[in-house]
């Protein structure tokens, strides 16, 4: 408590005391509502941040859909996996791997090549990543929507 704090509520017992005034009940019971206003305003903060934590996951999410749709555009038949050996399929990588599997939202399978040489398969659970940004109520770009829904049927692979 700031020194200036304790001579007010020093001063305030004192003229309790002396006169009964009820200056300290008071000025007790006007601390504690500031205190619930600041704890109810705090607790609107945190949803609001945990809110848009969740949008910056979603829109993370979405990223990553974004590029995944851009490799199955320009590798179609290999836009799953990823050769670590190159800087930015490794790269690309990582940000899948933080943003899709880390959330559980797909799963990498080891590959060996050659010994001591791998590639890595990404396998989505593109019904989860559906209801992750459904969840999220993110807004889905249209084309990554179609996108989506093409691959939850299970035509491209």
């Amino acid at each position: 408590m700031r020194i200036g704090n304790k001579i007010l509520l020093a001063g305030l017992v004192i003229i309790d005391h002396l006169f009964g005034t009820g200056f300290v009940e008071r000025e007790i019971a006007r601390r504690k509502a500031k205190v619930v206003r600041y704890e109810a305003h705090l607790a609107e903060l945190r949803e609001r941040l945990a809110k848009l934590e969740g949008l910056l996951e979603a829109a993370n999410v979405q990223l990553c859909l974004l590029y995944l749709q851009q490799r199955e555009f320009l590798l179609p038949d290999g836009w799953l996996h990823f050769d670590p050996a190159n800087p930015q399929e490794d790269q690309g990588l990582d940000l899948l791997i933080d943003h899709l599997v880390k959330p559980r939202l797909a799963a990498i399978e080891i590959q060996e090549v050659e010994k001591n040489q791998y590639t890595y398969k990404l396998e989505p659970d593109w019904a989860a990543i559906g209801d992750f940004l459904a969840q999220q109520e993110a807004d889905v770009q249209p084309e990554v929507a179609g996108w989506l829904k093409t691959l939850k049927k299970g035509l491209p692979t």
